[in-house]
C-alpha cells in the first residue's frame, strides 16, 4: 500500500543519528513526496540536518525559470560550499 511505502521506505528511522551536515529539499507540490510525509520535527531535533521546502518543483522537477537549466546542482554546491567554511 502507499502508507507502506511511505513508512517502510522513509528516512524517519535514522534521522537522529545521522552527524555529518544534510540537506534535504523537498517541493510542496511533489506529488510523490507529499507535504504531510515530511518529517519536520524530526529533522529539527538533529543540528546536521537542513530542510529546504520550496512551493513548487514536482518531483525532481527544478528548473530555474522558464528554461531547462537545472536549478538543484548550484543549490547543493552553495550547501557544500557553506559547509567546508563552516567546519
Amino acid at each position: 500500500s502507499a502508507k507502506e511505502l511511505n513508512v517502510g521506505g522513509s528516512c524517519i528511522h535514522y534521522l537522529k543519528d545521522i552527524q555529518v551536515p544534510m540537506l534535504f529539499i523537498n517541493a510542496l507540490d511533489d506529488p510523490m513526496c507529499y507535504r504531510r510525509t515530511i518529517p519536520f520535527d524530526d529533522i529539527a531535533k538533529n543540528p546536521n540536518l537542513v530542510l529546504a521546502c520550496t512551493r513548487y518543483g514536482g518531483h525532481l522537477a527544478y528548473f530555474e525559470g522558464t528554461s531547462v537549466t537545472p536549478w538543484l546542482p548550484g543549490q547543493l554546491a552553495s550547501f557544500v560550499q557553506a559547509m567546508l567554511k563552516w567546519r
